[in-house]
């Protein structure tokens, strides 16, 4: 049948929920009463229960997964999963798993907490009471918006007509067989889109670099990719945010896209979260050892 992993937390009895301290037996109930709770809730979400394996001074929270294959098909099945760990992560701290993380049986669970206990207190200690922020800025090349970002941002002086120059020169026929004019105009318009892309990208990168030293002593990691998001090329920068600094990085974030929006009529700029750290955690993972492993 197979066991999916959602999130793996430390022992019920060394670390309780936020908020609580167990230093007595009344509060280390309360703390653990908390965590069923949590359990209960994540579980509403889902079609099936959640059972706490704990080992290693570790929990892990899995659900039964008889049809893995047919579940990671399956949009709804994939957002029960993010619900079922929101609603631990509101709780107490948990490394969020990957959906689609599925082990043998309950040995095979304790098994890979013993063999990964060290990275996961680690990782845990990173984690702590933090959550995840995300800004999106969209990757418009110069004809489709971001206009004189490409020569101020890049602070080259090169704008659409200087890149073409610079085609121009780079595709000078060099042999006796040179291409027909029309394979040499759909080449260097190739060409030019990809260097107006990459020049639209690393503009990108540089606004959202620019948002460090307003976040400095705000946020405890942030991380910054390129990919494509809901269709539309993009540079994300991910926060991984102390909760009691979140009301402060949110506000800079909100300010910063208001900003742009201000200043030009490229796409907005994207805000959102607050979620469980799953960027942070992905950072860290390792497939699981000995599983029936089927991440997507």
């Amino acid at each position: 049948m197979g066991l999916m992993l959602y999130c793996i937390g430390a022992d019920r009895g060394s670390m309780p929920p936020r908020g609580l301290v167990a230093d007595e037996t009344d509060e280390t109930d309360e703390a653990n009463s908390a965590i069923d709770a949590a359990t209960d809730a994540a579980t509403d979400a889902l079609d099936t229960p959640l059972q706490a394996v704990s080992a290693h001074g570790l929990t892990a929270w899995v659900g039964e997964n008889a049809e893995a294959s047919q579940n990671a098909q399956d949009a709804q099945a994939a957002l029960a999963f993010g619900r079922a760990i929101e609603a631990l992560h509101r709780t107490m701290t948990v490394i969020p798993l990957r959906y689609g993380c599925v082990f043998a049986d309950t040995a095979a669970v304790e098994a890979h907490l013993g063999e990964q206990q060290h990275r996961y207190r680690a990782l845990l200690e990173e984690l702590e009471d933090c959550v995840e922020l995300s800004l999106r800025i969209p990757v418009v090349a110069a004809e489709t918006g971001l206009g004189s970002g490409l020569s101020s941002g890049l602070g080259s002086g090169l704008g659409a007509a200087g890149l073409a120059v610079g085609l121009e020169m780079d595709l000078e026929p060099v042999t006796d067989s040179a291409p027909s004019g029309a394979e040499l105009r759909r080449g260097r318009s190739y060409l030019l889109g990809r260097k107006q892309r990459l020049a639209a990208e690393q503009a990108a990168v540089r606004a959202a670099e620019a948002l460090d030293q307003p976040l400095t002593g705000l946020v405890r990691r942030r991380d910054i990719e390129s990919g494509w998001f809901a269709g539309q090329a993009m540079v994300s920068a991910h926060y991984l945010v102390p909760r009691e600094q979140l009301e402060q990085v949110d506000a800079v974030l909100h300010e910063a896209a208001l900003s742009r929006a201000a200043e030009t009529a490229s796409a907005p700029w994207l805000l959102s979260g607050p979620w469980p750290p799953f960027h942070f955690a992905a950072l860290a993972e390792l497939p699981p050892a000995d599983s029936a492993d089927h991440h997507v």
